[in-house]
Formats: C-alpha cells, sequence, structure tokens
C-alpha cells in the first residue's frame, strides 16, 4: 500500500500549495479540496482490499486444514486395514485386494487426495461391513477414533469450500482492482494540478519556490519563475 500512500502525501502537498498561492485553481471543475477529498477516500478503498485479502488468506487456511485431514486419512486408514485383516482368510484376502487401485494414486494434491480418499472410502464401506459380521465383532477402521464416517465429511465440505474459496477470491480481485484505478486516477488529477502549477510558477516567483513543498518522480523537473 506504499504506492497509495505517496499518492496521498502528493495530493495533500499539492493541495496545500494551491490553497495558499492559487486558491481559484481548478482542474476540470475540480478543486484542490475535491483532490484532498479524493485522496483521503482511497483510505477506505484500503481497507476493503486489506478485508478481502484477510478473506482469501482464511478461505485458503480452512482448504489446507481439510486437505491436510483427508490426506491424513487417506495414508493411515490403509494401512490399519492391513493389520487388522488377514490374508490367510479369503474373505479377507479379496477385501485386501480393494486397497492397491488406492495406493497408486498419490494424495500430494488435493483433486488426488479426493481421488483417493473416495476410493477408500468405498473400499472401508466392505471391509467395515465385513468386520461388523464377525463373532465376536471386530472394530470398524479407524485411526484416533476418525474413520470412513470422518472421511465422508471432510469429502462433503470440499465443494462448499472450494466456492467460499473463489468467491472471496473474486471479491479481493475486485476490491484491489478499484483501489488501483481509484489510486491510479487520484495521481493523474494531482499531477494535472502540478503541470497547471508550474505554469503558473513561470511568472510567480513564490510559487515557484512554493513548488519544492511537492514530492515529485525524478523525470519531474520544477519550473522556475522568469528573471524579472
Amino acid at each position: 500500500m506504499k504506492a497509495v500512500q505517496k499518492v496521498q502525501s502528493r495530493s495533500q502537498q499539492t493541495a496545500a500549495v494551491v490553497h495558499n498561492h492559487v486558491p481559484t485553481l481548478t482542474i476540470a471543475n475540480l478543486s484542490a479540496s475535491d483532490l484532498l477529498a479524493s485522496a483521503d477516500g482511497l483510505d477506505a478503498l484500503v481497507q476493503n482490499c486489506i478485508e478481502t485479502s484477510s478473506n482469501t488468506r482464511q478461505a485458503k487456511d480452512a482448504m489446507k486444514t481439510v486437505f491436510l485431514g483427508v490426506r491424513d486419512l487417506d495414508l493411515r486408514l490403509p494401512h490399519v486395514a492391513e493389520k487388522q485383516l488377514r490374508g490367510e482368510i479369503p474373505a479377507e484376502a479379496m477385501l485386501l485386494e480393494l486397497l492397491p487401485a488406492m495406493y497408486a494414486i498419490k494424495p500430494r494434491t488435493p483433486n488426488n487426495a479426493t481421488a483417493r480418499a473416495r476410493k477408500l472410502v468405498a473400499a472401508l464401506a466392505k471391509i467395515d461391513a465385513y468386520l461388523a459380521t464377525l463373532t465376536p465383532q471386530r472394530p470398524a477402521i479407524s485411526v484416533f477414533g476418525k474413520g470412513r464416517a470422518e472421511l465422508v465429511a471432510l469429502i462433503a465440505s470440499l465443494p462448499k469450500l472450494e466456492q467460499d474459496l473463489a468467491d472471496v477470491e473474486g471479491d479481493e480481485r475486485a476490491a484491489c482492482r478499484t483501489l488501483r484505478l481509484a489510486t491510479r486516477d487520484v495521481d493523474r488529477l494531482n499531477k494535472r494540478f502540478y503541470k497547471a502549477l508550474s505554469a503558473e510558477a513561470r511568472t510567480d516567483s513564490v510559487l515557484a519556490a512554493a513548488l519544492g513543498q511537492i514530492t515529485t518522480e525524478r523525470t519531474t523537473r520544477r519550473p522556475r519563475a522568469a528573471a524579472g
């Protein structure tokens, strides 16, 4: 936001010189007070840009949390299943054969983690159902109390989180674009005022000296009053 602060500072300096030396000066029917008001109005746009950027970070964090949760269960639950099922029992050997297709998908990205999780959920539905029929009954596959139900819930939460992220990213782009355009407009108006002041300063040594109070870009040449 340093660029905004520079434009605001220059506009304040320009407005002060106009008020003190050429108070009737206007540009396209806009006075120095209008320039100052426009510069001050950038504060609200800056705040909006900051708030929407914060919303985007929060949405990304929420997405990351769910992704890490899915990936963690993707990696842990199959190993638990392998430990609980016995390959020497035909029915359990068939259930173990459900896992290799899932292992082919590496859960390094949200899309891959979700794809692997869906296969895992399908496999766990059969494995858990089988375990529940045994006597004595064996517990459903889980790790730290989290199993198929929790994985299903995480997957189900992703579409809304993705839409929320898309929405806030759109809000951020719009808010920050509005700020950029408004800052550009204030900067252009300020430069037009400076140009008009420079023209006046060619015949006004006091005004020419006062222009030194305005911070300009390095390429801007300060006017000198004509020798009297």
